[in-house]
């Protein structure tokens, strides 16, 4: 899996595949369903965080 990312950024992928394959083998309502707390965030919606800030 080398990209010439260097060790962090080989690290860093390996976590964004992991929480990939987290989220994706969670049905849809589990996705996207919020703690019921004010602010909380589905898994999806970290997904998405976390890919559009790498």
């Amino acid at each position: 899996m080398e990209h010439g990312h260097g060790a962090l950024g080989e690290f860093i992928l390996l976590k964004l595949d992991q929480i990939v394959g987290i989220v994706g083998e969670m049905d849809d309502e589990t996705a996207n369903a919020a703690l019921d707390v004010d602010g909380s965030n589905s898994p999806y919606q970290v997904l998405e965080h976390c890919l559009g800030m790498s």
